[in-house]
């Protein structure tokens, strides 16, 4: 009788799909309780193209950070910077944009640099720090020039000298409260809360 031979995972493999996987991980389970193990199992990739790619769990989670940075930067953050409009109408695009990402992803998940910074801030991991550091600075320079933007166009005619700390602030609440919740309306209402709240600086 013959002995059907159970083929392992591919040494070759989809960086790409294996980073998205990996951060949907991080997600699930956050770091500390994300293993290579159900790494392995869950994004799909051979222990040693893990280990010869990332080196650790960590170096793993790093290159997730990086992908979050670069997709946030192209699809969210470039538009509020590079978009030559009245500056208002980029700020509630960003927030509208946010919002749909929020209740599309089944389970909801929030913003993946704000939940690892909460599990892992107090670590005082230098290269996870780096790059929470170099999201909020970008965070910051993009809300700076949609709100300028704003004020010249006269759209926004009497926004608080805190504006873009409050849009950064409700980035984080929103985040905190898609990881805690499934109520798709009270979502709804915290966007639409803040979305008052940028109108009534008209």
């Amino acid at each position: 009788m013959s002995k059907i031979k159970k083929l392992g995972r591919p040494f070759k493999f989809s960086e790409s799909e294996f980073v998205t996987k990996a951060t949907n991980v991080f997600y699930k389970y956050g770091y500390e309780n994300s293993s290579i193990s159900i790494l392995e199992d869950e994004a799909d990739i051979a222990r040693s193209s893990l280990t010869n790619s990332y080196k650790n769990k960590e170096g793993v989670l790093l290159k997730c950070l990086d992908n979050y940075l670069n997709l946030t930067s192209f699809h969210l953050l470039d538009p509020l910077k590079n978009t030559n409009d009245n500056g208002f109408d980029s700020i509630m695009s960003f927030w509208n944009k946010l919002e749909s990402i929020a209740l599309k992803n089944k389970p909801m998940k929030g913003c993946f640099m704000f939940n690892i910074n909460g599990e892992l801030g107090r670590l005082e991991n230098k290269k996870i720090s780096g790059r929470f550091n170099t999201y909020m600075a970008s965070l910051e320079e993009s809300f700076s020039a949609a709100l300028t933007r704003a004020e010249k166009s006269k759209t926004l005619k009497n926004i608080p000298p805190q504006a873009k700390y409050i849009l950064i602030t409700y980035i984080a609440g929103t985040s905190m409260l898609i990881q805690n919740t499934n109520n798709t309306e009270l979502i709804k209402n915290t966007f639409n809360s803040l979305k008052k709240l940028i109108t009534s600086w008209k």
